[in-house]
C-alpha cells in the first residue's frame, strides 16, 4: 500500500480506527497539541454526505489554527462497521464517547471543543452535558427538538414508502427501530443541563432572536451563548452535487473559537503519530485505506476477502453524483462488502474534488463537477494503484454520474475487463441523434472489439433507459449479438437505490454476471446465500 503522506504538512490527514469506528485526523501544522482538541460529529443521511467535504475542510481550518481535529463515521455511516446493537442513537451516542477519549489520548489535550452538524450537533450537546473536559460547543443548523427531526425522518420515509410494520422506518442506509425513534423523540437541547460557563456557539438559519428564546434556559444556567447566520457554513448542507457554489468560509467559527478558547500549541509536546496501519477488520473482509495518484491526492479505501490468497480481480467503484465513496444511501460500501462475502476484492475511492480526495494536483482544494469533470485520469490512478498491489484483471462500476465515467474509463483505458453500470443516466452530455457516428455507438463499439464484458442495470422506470434505447432499442434488441454486453431490468428499482433490498439485488447481479461471463477465476469467486429481496 503507497504510504501515507507525512502528518506534519499541513491540512493532511491520518487515517484512524477506534472500536469499529474509521476516522480521519488532522494534526496541527507543528505536530503540536494546543489546551483544546475539536471533535467534529456529523449530521446523518443525507446531511452526512452533503456536509462530508466541507467537515473535511473544517477540519482543516481548525488544525491549521493550532487545534487538532478528529472527524469520524458513526457505526452504520460512513466507512465505519455496523452497529453491534439495534439501536442506533445509542451506538452514536457511545461512538461520541470513545472517540473524545481517543482524541484526548491521542493529542494530550487537557479540554476538547465539539463542533455538530444538524443531529450531530445535538449528540454534541448531549455528550457536553455528561462531561466535565468539554471546554466549548459549536452547534451548526442544531435539531433543537428531536421530535420534530424524527417527524422529518418519518415523513421521507412515507413519501417512499419505507414505513415499517413493527413502527420503525428505513431512511437510505439507516433502519431506526421503535425504541431508537422513542428516544431520538426524547431528546431537547433546550432542557439539556450543559455545564456552567461554558462558551457554546449555534450557527443557524433561523433568526438568532428566535434561536436565543427558544434556548433562554442555557442562559439562566450561565452559558455563554452567543448566536450568529449560518453564513458560509451553508456549504455543509447544500445538496453534495452542487458545484461552483461559494466554498465552505468557517471564518467565524474560528474567530469564536480563538476568542473563547485560544490554543496553547507551545505548552504540549509533539502528538504522536496514530499507527499507520488503520485498518477495519470485518467478519468477511478487511478494509484499509489508500492514498494514491502522482501527489497522493486520491483517497480510497481497498476491501479485501477475509481468505483473499493473492491479488487477482478487483472492482473498482466510483462516486455516486457528488456523494464521497460511500455512495447513495451507502451503496458503495455495501457492495463492496457483499463483493467481499464472494471472494471479489474492491476499491472504492473519490474523485479528485469529492470527498477526501483533492482535486488535481496542484494543491488546490476544490469542489469539482459530478459529470463535467473528466474522471479519465483518476481512474487510470486507481488501476495504477492496484497493479503496484498485485491485481491483474480489473472490474469498473458507477451508479447514475459513476456509470456515465465509468462508461469513458473503460472505453479509454483496455485493462478494464468489465464494466458494470447501474442507472446511467446518457452516453454523453450533448443531445445526440441515434446512429452508427453517435458517441454511445462508437462507445459499445469500443467495448465489443476489447472484449470487455458489460452489465447495464435500469430500474424499469429509470429515465436512462429510455436514452439506452433511443441508441440501442429494445433491450432485447439491438446491442451486438454474441458480445458480452448484457441489459438488466429491475422491476421496482429506483434510481438512487434507496431501499436495502435494491441494493443487494444489484449487487447479487453483478455478482451472477461475473460467474456466468467467468471474469474472474472461479476458485475466487462463490456464490452468494439466499439474497430474496424483501420489498
Amino acid at each position: 500500500m503507497n504510504e501515507l503522506s507525512s502528518a506534519s504538512r499541513p491540512g493532511s490527514t491520518l487515517p484512524v480506527v477506534f472500536s469499529n469506528c474509521v476516522g480521519w485526523f488532522h494534526p496541527t501544522p507543528s505536530g503540536r497539541a494546543g489546551g483544546t482538541a475539536a471533535l467534529l460529529c456529523a449530521g446523518a443521511s443525507q446531511d452526512f454526505s452533503n456536509g462530508y467535504r466541507p467537515f473535511r475542510l473544517l477540519a482543516n481550518h481548525l488544525a491549521e489554527a493550532g487545534y487538532p481535529a478528529l472527524r469520524f463515521d458513526y457505526p452504520g455511516t460512513g466507512d465505519s462497521a455496523d452497529p453491534d446493537c439495534a439501536n442506533l442513537w445509542e451506538a452514536w451516542q457511545e461512538s461520541i464517547t470513545v472517540a473524545a477519549a481517543w482524541l484526548r489520548t491521542q493529542t494530550g489535550a487537557e479540554h476538547l471543543v465539539l463542533v455538530g452538524l444538524r443531529i450531530g450537533a445535538t449528540l454534541a450537546a448531549m455528550a457536553a452535558a455528561k462531561r466535565n473536559d468539554v471546554a466549548g460547543l459549536a452547534l451548526i443548523e442544531p435539531c433543537l427538538n428531536g421530535r420534530s427531526y424524527v417527524s422529518q425522518l418519518v415523513t421521507e420515509a412515507r413519501l417512499r414508502g419505507s414505513q415499517q410494520s413493527d413502527g420503525g422506518i428505513e431512511v437510505g442506509e439507516l433502519m431506526f427501530t421503535p425504541a431508537c425513534l422513542d428516544l431520538m423523540r426524547a431528546a431537547d437541547l433546550t432542557l439539556l443541563p450543559v455545564p456552567p460557563s461554558r462558551p457554546v456557539a449555534v450557527f443557524s438559519r433561523t433568526p438568532q432572536e428566535k434561536i436565543a428564546s427558544r434556548l433562554a434556559g442555557w442562559r439562566q444556567q450561565d452559558i455563554k451563548l452567543s448566536c450568529d447566520d449560518l453564513g458560509g457554513l451553508e456549504a455543509m448542507l447544500r445538496p453534495s452535487q452542487h458545484s461552483g457554489e461559494p466554498e465552505l468560509d468557517a471564518a467565524p467559527l474560528l474567530e469564536w473559537l480563538r476568542r473563547e478558547m485560544p490554543p496553547q500549541a507551545d505548552q504540549l509536546p509533539a502528538v504522536p503519530h496514530p499507527p499507520k496501519t488503520a485498518s477495519l477488520s470485518l467478519p468477511g473482509c478487511t478494509e484499509s485505506p489508500l492514498r494514491f495518484g502522482a501527489a497522493l491526492h486520491l483517497v480510497g479505501v481497498l476491501c479485501r476477502p477475509a481468505l483473499d490468497r493473492a491479488p487477482g480481480f478487483a472492482v473498482v467503484i466510483c462516486n455516486a453524483g457528488g456523494n464521497p465513496r460511500h455512495g447513495f444511501a451507502r451503496f458503495g460500501v455495501e457492495c463492496a462488502r457483499v463483493l467481499s462475502e464472494a471472494g471479489i476484492a474492491s476499491l472504492r475511492f473519490d474523485f479528485s474534488g469529492l470527498g477526501d480526495s483533492i482535486h488535481r494536483r496542484d494543491g488546490a482544494d476544490l469542489q469539482t463537477d459530478v459529470f463535467t469533470e473528466d474522471r479519465v485520469r483518476d481512474i487510470r490512478d486507481a488501476l495504477d494503484a492496484l497493479e503496484v498491489l498485485g491485481f491483474r484483471g480489473f472490474a469498473l462500476h458507477g451508479l447514475c454520474s459513476g456509470a456515465y465515467h465509468a462508461v469513458r474509463g473503460a472505453c479509454a483505458d483496455a485493462r478494464i475487463n468489465v464494466l458494470l453500470a447501474v442507472n446511467l443516466p446518457w452516453f454523453s452530455l450533448r443531445h445526440e441523434r441515434p446512429g452508427p457516428d453517435s458517441f454511445a455507438q462508437k462507445c459499445v463499439n469500443t467495448l465489443v472489439s476489447r472484449n470487455t464484458m458489460a452489465l447495464f442495470i435500469f430500474g424499469e422506470n429509470d429515465a436512462g433507459l429510455k436514452s439506452f434505447e433511443r441508441h440501442f432499442g429494445a433491450v432485447d434488441g439491438l446491442l451486438p449479438a454474441q458480445s458480452g454486453l448484457r441489459v438488466s431490468i429491475v422491476p421496482g428499482l429506483d434510481h438512487e437505490l434507496t431501499f436495502g433490498w435494491m441494493r443487494r439485488r444489484v449487487a447479487e447481479q453483478i455478482i451472477q454476471f461475473l460467474l456466468d461471463t467467468q471474469a474472474v477465476p472461479s476458485r475466487d469467486v462463490h456464490p452468494l446465500g439466499d439474497m430474496t429481496p424483501k420489498p
